[in-house]
């Protein structure tokens, strides 16, 4: 019991700090998070983009000749709809 005593005594006399430097850190610490989210948003977009473009490669390379026989080739690949979230 004495040593928390002399704890609370030697801490009256410790200097005040001001807890601005928490609140920056703090928000700070929001921004940056707030920045990883959307880097991972464009991530995954541009991910998406990619095996898309993948996709198509391999349809093309699948059918090749009929493309190159057939003037009116179609063909299908899914496309990723993204829509824009207002914050």
């Amino acid at each position: 019991m004495a040593s928390f005593i002399v704890l609370i005594e030697k801490s009256k006399n410790l200097p005040q700090k001001s807890l601005n430097s928490s609140k920056n850190m703090l928000s700070t610490r929001q921004s940056i998070e707030e920045d990883i989210i959307a880097f991972k948003e464009k991530l995954n977009k541009g991910l998406s983009i990619m095996q898309e473009i993948e996709s198509t490669r391999t349809q093309m390379e699948k059918n090749a000749k009929k493309i190159k026989d057939s003037k009116n080739f179609t063909y299908k690949v899914k496309v990723t709809k993204f829509n824009k979230i207002d914050q």
